[in-house]
């Protein structure tokens, strides 16, 4: 498979499975049949964006379940490369890797529009 292609510098894609995706995906399914035993009682009914949230987290960054490809469609091109880039879950508060790209982005408005261009200077309490 062609390597994925990153928008953002400094943005990995998280690989299709990781520690946290495998804890998720093996106990998705019993998690969400002992939920109203355990836990309704004290914190309410499972809210549906809970579910939508852990299922996309699951799909996130796997090409099976969704991708773009890109090819260089350039006549002066030398290189024919194709890449694959899979669909990404965009949760910012559960998966690691869309939210490291969020943050990333926010930093990267905050320096080029917000912030004044004055230098800065990191001060340790004293």
């Amino acid at each position: 498979m062609p390597q994925a292609l990153t928008t953002t510098p400094g943005y990995v894609p998280r690989s299709r499975s990781n520690v946290l995706k495998d804890i998720v995906e093996d106990h998705y399914e019993a998690r969400l049949r002992v939920y109203d035993e355990k836990f309704r009682a004290t914190y309410g009914p499972l809210h549906p964006r809970i579910k939508d949230l852990l299922e996309a987290f699951t799909r996130c960054g796997d090409p099976h379940f969704g991708f773009l490809r890109f090819r260089c469609c350039n006549a002066d091109c030398d290189e024919k490369t194709e890449r694959i880039v899979p669909f990404s879950c965009k949760t910012r508060i559960f998966c690691p890797s869309c939210g490291q790209k969020r943050a990333i982005l926010w930093a990267e408005r905050m320096v080029e529009e917000v912030l004044p261009d004055v230098p800065y200077v990191v001060r340790s309490g004293g």
